[in-house]
């Protein structure tokens, strides 16, 4: 957008988000979201419509930078489902603002965001969620309260920007109809956690551990290694074979080994002395650390 690095009333919160490397670890200062506020009011006041979506895209870049830094954080405090939820926020917001601005030479960062988050999310031991089905019966505008019909409408385009908002649907009327267990959600927060809470987290806690900061490229590459045990241990070799396959044990699987997940793991800048090159048997449990994200900001 040519009005967000050109004008000058936009300059000082441009700036801030422009020197995320620079603020590390740290989130965007309040003054940048108290700033926007002011200037988006003013905006909507005076009815300037391109104004207004220029600042939403300066904000939703803001939210995108600090769930990001805060999501790499909360996973280094071992608060690892509060990190996940994080991820996932950053990807829910660049969904929103990509209809909307696409960043120059990832001025924002918004891009290595875009390449790593996923990075992280394959990372988390997290594979099975629940996903409830609903029947929708009444749906309202976010930006004039109206209700959705299927002829006709309040004119409002889900998915545009309009005061400085984004126009969504709000569900305000629903029938339950069932819950499902699921592998590739919608929204990946509902997590299924074992009875005891835990989940083995090396996999991510190693990459933490080996950044030095969340804007450090990183990247792996994941192979299967066959090992020394058995596929099917404790089969006798004239009973019939595990595999289904219906021949005796001997005569099918019994030369077949296990194989197991192997993760080398890419640093663009060298990880702390300290961490492991090598890690044969990966193991880190901690209780699970009920968490909801904040969604006010």
């Amino acid at each position: 957008m040519h009005l967000l690095r050109n004008n000058s009333d936009l300059h000082e919160p441009y700036t801030m988000l422009r020197t995320y490397v620079e603020r590390d670890m740290d989130t965007l200062p309040e003054k940048f979201w108290e700033n926007l506020k002011a200037l988006k009011a003013a905006a909507v006041s005076e009815k300037n419509q391109t104004f207004a979506k220029t600042i939403w895209c300066l904000e939703t870049a803001g939210k995108v930078q600090d769930y990001f830094i805060t999501a790499f954080t909360l996973c280094r405090q071992d608060n690892f489902y509060g990190g996940w939820c994080y991820f996932e926020r950053c990807e829910i917001q660049l969904a929103s603002l990509d209809r909307h601005f696409r960043e120059e030479d990832s001025e924002f960062g918004l891009n290595f965001i875009r390449e790593h988050y996923p990075r992280f999310q394959f990372l988390f031991p997290y594979r099975l969620f629940i996903s409830p089905g609903f029947i929708v019966k009444e749906a309202r505008c976010s930006i004039c309260d109206e209700v959705i019909k299927l002829r006709g409408g309040c004119g409002h385009i889900k998915g545009e920007i309009y005061d400085g908002e984004l126009c969504v649907w709000k569900i305000t009327g629903a029938d339950f109809l069932e819950v499902s267990l699921v592998e590739n959600p919608v929204q990946k927060y509902s997590v299924v956690f074992p009875q005891d809470g835990s989940y083995n987290y090396a996999l991510i806690k190693y990459v933490v551990d080996g950044l030095r900061s969340p804007w450090h490229a990183w990247d792996y590459d994941r192979i299967m290694i066959e090992t020394d045990e058995p596929l099917y241990p404790g089969v006798g070799q004239n009973e019939q074979c595990p595999c289904g396959s219906g021949n005796e044990f001997r005569l099918c699987c019994i030369n077949k080994r296990k194989f197991r997940e192997h993760y080398q793991v890419f640093f663009s800048v060298p990880p702390p002395k300290e961490l492991p090159n090598y890690v044969p048997t990966a193991d880190y449990r901690i209780p699970n650390k009920r968490y909801l994200p904040n969604r006010n900001k």
